[in-house]
C-alpha cells in the first residue's frame, strides 16, 4: 500500500490520512482486487434482483481522494435481458451534484451472465462519492448481482439526496444529462455489485 501525502495547494490532508487509516484496518480494500471504489467488498454479493425496465438505478460508490477513472465492472447471474430495446440500455456515472460523468449502451453485455466490463470515456471522479447508475429497458431486463441486505440497512442515518442505494425515476428511456439528487426515492433500490477502476 501506498500512502500520498498531500502537496501544498491540492489536497486536504484528511483525505490522504483517511485513505491510509481505513486501509490499515485488515478489511479488503477496493485496490486489494484492482479497483479505485466499490459499492461495497464482492464477498458479501449473495444473491440477485431482476431490474425494472425504464427504472433509473444509482449505487454510491465512495471517493476519497480525486482519481481519473474509466471502467466500471458490474454483474449479472440469473435472468439475462430479452426483448432488448435498442439503445436503452445504459451504465455510468453521476456525481454528487447528479451530474452524469460518464456512460456507455449495453444493449448487448446484458443479454449474458457474469462481470461485466464497461471501457467509460475517462473521467474525473469527484470527492466524497460517484453514484454507479444502471438503466436498462427490454421485455424481461437482466437481473443484477446484489447485496442480501434490503434497501433500509445501507440507507441508514443518510438524507435520500446521499443515499448509497436508491433509484431516480421510472419510464426513462435514456439517463438524463442531470438528475436531482433530492428527488432519490430510496424504495426500490437495488445493492448492485460494482467496481470503478482507472
Amino acid at each position: 500500500m501506498a500512502i500520498v501525502l498531500p502537496t501544498a495547494g491540492q489536497l486536504n490532508w484528511d483525505a490522504p490520512l483517511n485513505l491510509a487509516v481505513s486501509q490499515l484496518g485488515g478489511n479488503p480494500a477496493p485496490d486489494d482486487q484492482g479497483y479505485n471504489t466499490w459499492t461495497y467488498d464482492p464477498v458479501n454479493a449473495g444473491t440477485t434482483t431482476t431490474a425494472v425496465s425504464g427504472t433509473l438505478y444509482l449505487c454510491r460508490m465512495p471517493v476519497r481522494q480525486g482519481v481519473t477513472l474509466s471502467r466500471l465492472d458490474w454483474v449479472t447471474s440469473g435472468t439475462i435481458a430479452s426483448g432488448v430495446v435498442a439503445g436503452q440500455n445504459f451504465v455510468g456515472i453521476y456525481s454528487p451534484a447528479g451530474v452524469r460523468l460518464a456512460q456507455l449502451g449495453v444493449d448487448v453485455a446484458i443479454t449474458t451472465t457474469g462481470l461485466k466490463q464497461s471501457a467509460l470515456t475517462p473521467f474525473a471522479a469527484p470527492t466524497p462519492f460517484v453514484w454507479a447508475f444502471f438503466l436498462f429497458n427490454a421485455t424481461t431486463p437482466p437481473s443484477l448481482v446484489r447485496a442480501t441486505t434490503l434497501t433500509a440497512t445501507p440507507n441508514m442515518g443518510l438524507p435520500v439526496s446521499t443515499a448509497r442505494v436508491c433509484i431516480n425515476g421510472t419510464g426513462r428511456t435514456s439517463a438524463p444529462a442531470n438528475i436531482t439528487p433530492a428527488s432519490n426515492v430510496l424504495a426500490g433500490g437495488i445493492t448492485a455489485t460494482a467496481g470503478l477502476a482507472a
